[in-house]
């Protein structure tokens, strides 16, 4: 199954007002399951080692991937044995809530999910793991258990997951919540399924990021005092799909005929980053984590393309795909040292 986000989350209009009052009752179900694990009515269990969890409010991807990269790599630059782990979201093994497995470079994309595999292309070559499963407890305890050098696990996605216990930074604990935003903010405001949002817009947190898309790289900004950060993802040196070692700049492909894919939450953030590099080009949205196995694309739709330019998203879903044509294209993210002295501040208390 691939979602697509509907249009009429992002505005005040007559659907979303009409879906209004179901948004009340998903509210307060939100309010009660989360009250529920405050009062120990549900259980919830904590790790031996700091979380920093990467989530978002508005349901669909907003970019936690490339945070938890970022993350995972200065980490380990600061001396830290990072692990990471993640539900594995529409993979074969996702509803089953006591499967728990870890994701190599060699794992079926279709089993462990197309951004753990991701995770895994940047990370293994690190020694860094990368574990899934829909208990994300179970899946901490189950990495700490395999490699007990780790500490720190920063989680992929999981705000709302109560059942592993934190505590943040904000009440004096060694934990960090990180919500990410992209440039599409929180839509209407509104919660399921009125609007985007999980939970409430007012959600406490420990840092708030504004992921941003540029072709250049910019400052970035970090206000400690608000927990607020503006990051600019850029683009790498696009690479052949087929090749890897085959690599060069965006500025060549322009003046030719390009078609630009993206099967993620945001496609038109994609899209818009390649007209900023000067790409003249046709494009195909497609829902997020697309299934380009069981859904091939269309000869007649690719047939005119010199190049297909596709996200590191899309690509390891598409290792079967031998055409020449496809390139891809990596993000890339720098964390300020400010923010990153911050998070070992708190990791280390």
């Amino acid at each position: 199954m691939n979602f697509k986000t509907p249009a009429f989350w992002e505005s005040f209009n007559i659907v979303s007002l009409a879906l209004w009052p179901l948004s009340l009752l998903f509210g307060a179900i939100v309010w009660l399951r989360k009250k529920a694990f405050a009062l120990s009515l549900f259980s919830s269990q904590s790790v031996r080692v700091p979380i920093i969890i990467v989530g978002n409010l508005r349901v669909g991807g907003t970019g936690k991937t490339p945070v938890v990269i970022a993350l995972a790599q200065s980490l380990q630059a600061m001396g830290f044995h990072p692990g990471i782990i993640s539900r594995g979201y529409l993979s074969q093994h996702s509803s089953n809530q006591h499967t728990v497995m870890p994701v190599l470079t060699t794992s079926d994309v279709s089993l462990v999910g197309d951004e753990p595999k991701l995770l895994a292309h940047y990370l293994e070559p690190l020694h860094i793991p990368v574990w899934i499963s829909r208990n994300r407890w179970q899946c901490a305890k189950a990495l700490l258990n395999n490699y007990p050098i780790c500490d720190v696990i920063i989680s992929d996605d999981g705000l709302q997951h109560y059942a592993l216990k934190r505590k943040p930074a904000r009440i004096g604990g060694c934990d960090i919540e990180i919500v990410v935003q992209d440039s599409r903010g929180l839509g209407n405001g509104f919660l399921l399924p009125a609007g985007p949002l999980r939970e409430s817009q007012s959600r406490s947190r420990d840092l708030s990021i504004q992921l941003n898309s540029s072709t250049t790289s910019q400052t970035n900004l970090w206000d400690r005092d608000s927990g607020q950060i503006s990051l600019s993802l850029t683009h790498g040196l696009a690479y052949q799909l087929i090749a890897p070692h085959q690599q060069r700049p965006l500025e060549d492909f322009k003046g030719v005929e390009v078609l630009a894919i993206a099967g993620i939450g945001h496609p038109d953030k994609f899209f818009t980053q390649l007209r900023q590099a000067g790409l003249t080009m046709s494009t195909m949205a497609l829902p997020d984590h697309y299934d380009y196995v069981s859904r091939p694309l269309a000869l007649e739709l690719t047939a005119k393309a010199q190049f297909i330019l596709m996200t590191e998203k899309d690509a390891v879903k598409c290792q079967h795909m031998r055409d020449p044509r496809i390139w891809v294209i990596p993000l890339k993210l720098d964390l300020p040292n400010e923010l990153l002295s911050y998070i070992k501040e708190v990791i280390t208390r």
